[in-house]
């Protein structure tokens, strides 16, 4: 018996290496791009292997902004982020929203893949399979915030987790 439960802790441990194995785990926070000049035009942030383009867009009354005061990145009404990556694929993304960003949070739509918006734990969660780019386009109306209907949509995040490849570790940006 004690034999049997050394084998399984050493089965287990092995597991648990490989998962990790796949993919590494880099913390980035929205605050890191402290001084980024993002006034009233589209603009890209670049960290590690990843770049998020933030744009306007046509139908668009706001252009993007990160806002120093929040730490936060903002995409308002209609407006998109673009998430690509020159490394491995990934196949989750949650953008953790700020304080600010509960107020008008919108629905979100992806390129490819799905979002599921929880205004419960603040997040914005999308799922897909191996991308190396994917765009999001925040929802006109607020949806989930705490102000009215009427309002204007955003998606205002402070942090965003990546899942790469077909491991289970997360990169937080």
């Amino acid at each position: 018996i004690n034999k049997m439960k050394k084998l399984f802790t050493l089965l287990a441990l092995l597991m648990v290496t490989a998962g990790w194995a796949f993919a590494a785990s880099t913390n980035y926070l929205c605050a890191d791009f402290n001084g980024l000049s993002t006034k009233n035009a589209d603009f890209t942030v670049t960290f590690g292997p990843y770049s998020m383009a933030l744009a306007k867009t046509d139908k668009g009354a706001t252009a993007p902004v990160y806002n120093a005061n929040a730490k936060d990145l903002r995409v308002y009404a209609n407006g998109t982020l673009t998430l690509s990556t020159t490394g491995e694929t990934f196949n989750k993304v949650v953008f953790n929203v700020s304080t600010k960003g509960k107020e008008q949070l919108a629905d979100v739509l992806a390129s490819v893949g799905s979002v599921t918006v929880d205004p419960t734990t603040a997040t914005a969660t999308w799922t897909g399979t191996g991308v190396k780019s994917v765009t999001f386009t925040v929802g006109a109306k607020n949806v989930y915030g705490t102000k009215t209907d009427k309002t204007a949509g955003q998606l205002c995040f402070s942090s965003i987790d990546i899942t790469t490849g077909s491991g289970q570790a997360e990169e937080t940006v």
